[in-house]
Formats: C-alpha cells, sequence, structure tokens
C-alpha cells in the first residue's frame, strides 16, 4: 500500500482576501505584527513536523507601501477595480497600511528554506469575467511577473 500524501496550501492575503468588505474588525485583527506573529507561529509547527506547505502571496502583501507607490500603475482602473480597492484607498489615504502591506514576511517565508512560493495575484480581485474586464485581468497577471 502507497503511503499517503499531506499536501497544505496557505492563502497569503491580509486584507487583500476581503479588499471589498475591509471592517474596523479586520483592521483591528490584521495588524502587521498579528500577521507576524501568525505566521512565525506557522512557520515554527510545519518546522517542528517536518511538513512542506505551499505559501500563496498575494503581490502587494509582500511589498512596502514605499515599493507599492512605483506599482500602483500595475492595478487596474475599471469600476471593477474601483469597488474591489475602495477600503484600501480609504486606509491608505489615511496612512493606515497594515494588512495591506507586511513588508518582510514573503522573506520569513523564503527564508525558513523548505517552502514553495506561489501567486495568489497581484491584488487578489477576482477573475469573474462579468465584472471584470479582460484587459484588468492581464494587466494583475502580468504585475505578479513584475514583482
Amino acid at each position: 500500500m502507497n503511503k499517503g500524501i499531506f499536501i497544505i496550501t496557505l492563502d497569503c492575503e491580509g486584507k487583500w482576501g476581503m479588499a471589498d468588505r475591509v471592517s474596523e474588525h479586520h483592521s483591528r485583527c490584521f495588524t502587521n505584527p498579528i500577521i507576524m506573529n501568525i505566521y512565525d507561529n506557522l512557520l515554527r509547527i510545519l518546522s517542528k513536523l517536518n511538513i512542506r506547505a505551499t505559501f500563496a502571496f498575494v503581490s502587494l502583501l509582500s511589498l512596502s507601501y514605499e515599493e507599492y507607490r512605483g506599482y500602483r500603475n500595475l492595478l487596474g482602473d475599471s469600476a471593477a477595480f474601483e469597488d474591489w480597492l475602495k477600503y484600501f484607498h480609504r486606509d491608505v489615504n489615511v496612512k493606515r497600511f497594515d494588512g495591506w502591506f507586511v513588508p518582510g514576511l514573503l522573506e520569513k517565508v523564503i527564508a525558513e528554506g523548505l517552502h514553495e512560493i506561489a501567486s495568489h495575484g497581484f491584488s487578489h480581485i477576482s477573475f469573474d469575467e462579468k465584472l471584470v474586464p479582460r484587459e484588468d485581468v492581464i494587466r494583475e497577471l502580468n504585475a505578479v511577473e513584475l514583482v
């Protein structure tokens, strides 16, 4: 009998996973120190159990705000993106970056040397063809390659 295989994939999204509905609860719970602590614990447990995982990162999550400023022109400009990014823009306008940008997080996972790194998109926008124009989907995919 063959030995079973355990596969674990983690979506690394921060606030990008709920960008169109970020509440004050999310703002309290998705701070950079909390996110880093969660990943420290995950990496410690995975290492202790010798389990490799795939970490699928939203590209923007791995950047600093300053880095994002160099890439912001890569975001789509359709109505779908305006709706998707309204809470992001609200927070950025008041310099509340926690949970949107967690610089060093991707590097922390890479430094473990055990895990696969994958993409979860540039901004995590849904590729619903009824809402997001094809040009914005292409732009989103191209942006992942550039970051």
